[in-house]
């Protein structure tokens, strides 16, 4: 007869799935959401319209048992302006506790994005980027995918991008790749 199974036991790190591809109830690992903020801001406020989408992409990964860490959240989706020593702070020690940094953007990617990928890498995290058919990478991120530090995902429209995160990271979990 099995031992009962502890619904929140972690097993080298990362979680468990059935044969078959259906997720225990398990959480999924600390989730660090790389996203840009300035071009999403209006008015010094987060915009309704780019927060509904953010919204649905934190539920898509909540819903596959993520917790999730954000810039958007420590901030309240601007509401609460952080020095850029102390969100820094939080980001930096965000990345490094998380489990799986997945980065979702458009066709401009930021400088501080390419450094949330590049700490992430360096310590070991893998790391999912989600990005629009035409956004364009640098060479280090190209060739970081090659060798398989990072896994890039193409999306046509912004509206796949919370169901694509859900079946894509589901079908890494199922396979036991994340």
């Amino acid at each position: 007869m099995n031992a009962p199974v502890n619904p929140h036991q972690r097993v080298g790190g990362r979680d468990q799935a059935l044969a078959g591809g259906h997720l225990r109830r398990f959480p999924l690992p600390q989730v660090f959401l790389s996203i840009p903020i300035t071009e999403n801001m209006a008015d010094g406020k987060f915009r309704d319209d780019r927060r509904l989408y953010i919204e649905g992409i934190i539920q898509s990964l909540r819903t596959l048992g993520a917790e999730v860490a954000s810039a958007v959240l420590n901030e309240d989706w601007g509401k609460r302006p952080l020095t850029p020593p102390v969100f820094t702070a939080y980001d930096i020690q965000a990345i490094r506790d998380c489990d799986l940094l997945v980065v979702v953007v458009p066709e401009r990617v930021s400088r501080d994005i390419y450094l949330e990928i590049g700490l992430a890498v360096a310590w070991g995290h893998p790391v999912w980027i989600f990005a629009a058919q035409t956004t364009r990478w640098t060479y280090m991120v190209e060739g970081m995918r090659d060798i398989g530090h990072v896994h890039l995902v193409r999306y046509e429209a912004e509206a796949q991008v919370p169901e694509l995160i859900a079946t894509t990271l589901a079908n890494m979990i199922g396979r036991g790749l994340i």
